[in-house]
């Protein structure tokens, strides 16, 4: 994936990048999205940003769940699905400006639309119990941000094939 990096600190920020290949034809950008694509994220969403408002001091909760949301927010478990979805996917972006955000990315780049269904979001129990109702957890999902290992992916086709994160 190709993204951005914009940090605000008063230390030092080490940034790191890495490059590699990827087989001619086989890059997966934001403008191949196509109509009547299905829409797939991995992962749940909006726990990180509750993480970062912990961290900001902009909300307090109880110890456990005060380290849970933190620990997804500074030490965010990567998914390796690049290689499984590659032959599949359209249209990919990591979701680190929230799902609304980022997924109207890739429709203004592939010039589409889209309905998403957002009782099919995936929401943790913990951010369930966090928002109180799940309507607000669903809002804290599509808004959140900061899932820099969650993707969102584009796909076109009848497969019947599934992609998890191991």
């Amino acid at each position: 994936m190709i993204g951005g990096d914009l940090s605000k600190s008063n230390n030092i920020i080490i940034s790191s990048n890495f490059f590699g290949y990827v087989t001619k034809g086989k890059i997966l950008n934001r403008t191949g999205a196509r109509i009547n694509d299905d829409i797939w994220i991995t992962g749940n969403l909006g726990e990180s940003s509750i993480g970062l408002a912990i961290r900001q001091k902009k909300i307090k909760l109880n110890e456990i769940a005060q380290k849970y949301f933190v620990t997804k927010y500074l030490f965010p478990k990567h998914c390796f699905i690049g290689n499984k979805i590659n032959n599949l996917a359209t249209a990919a972006i990591d979701i680190s400006d929230g799902l609304n955000t980022d997924l109207n990315r890739i429709l203004a780049a592939s010039n589409v639309g889209a309905q998403v269904h957002i009782d099919l979001l995936p929401l943790s129990t913990e951010l369930i119990a966090y928002c109180g109702i799940i309507d607000n957890a669903r809002q804290a999902a599509i808004t959140g941000g900061d899932d820099y290992c969650e993707g969102l992916y584009n796909y076109t086709g009848t497969s019947n094939s599934h992609c998890q994160c191991n």
